[in-house]
């Protein structure tokens, strides 16, 4: 093993000691602390071999740690995106997160962890959201649930709900 590897590998550990990291954000930070291309790209791909680094894995956890401050599809994304982890891999382990959920509403028919998502955030607001006229607080929620990344479709049908009072 090479020195310049040794150091890489030596700065990587510590860096994850941390917190997990995706691959592509510990590449970055490796290169702010001056290694070389080679060793990175080395020090990377054994930390995946052991299973240190691993996006798929981040990716879900950092899905799970969200749940609590509903975001539509759209963010969490554009949110792992930021984060380093593959679009292609986030958008599977928010379709599998999205599948494990449903699996926990009871497999009800139609059942969309977005809506569900949307809907939580909409109780949540109510507190603002109450006192106004009704369409105003339809336009508040939407306004509400496009800053969180929810999609149109999901935006729509929990406004309608509202105006129902549903």
């Amino acid at each position: 093993m090479s020195s310049s590897y040794e150091a890489a590998r030596e700065a990587a550990l510590k860096i994850l000691e941390r917190r997990r990291r995706t691959r592509a954000d510990l590449a970055r930070r490796l290169k702010e602390k001056g290694h070389e291309p080679g060793p990175i790209l080395e020090v990377c791909n054994r930390m995946e071999e052991l299973g240190i680094l691993n996006d798929r894995e981040f990716a879900r956890l950092y899905l799970r740690g969200r749940a609590s401050r509903p975001r539509g599809n759209r963010l969490l994304l554009q949110e792992l995106r930021a984060k380093g982890v593959p679009a292609d891999t986030a958008e599977e382990v928010l379709l599998e997160i999205g599948a494990e959920s449903v699996a926990e509403m009871g497999d009800a028919e139609g059942a969309n962890p977005e809506l569900e998502r949307a809907r939580a955030l909409a109780r949540l607001s109510a507190r603002k959201l109450a006192g106004l006229e009704p369409r105003e607080a339809r336009g508040k929620l939407f306004q509400i649930l496009a800053r969180r990344g929810f999609g149109m479709d999901v935006i729509e049908r929990v406004t309608r709900e509202l105006a129902r009072g549903e």
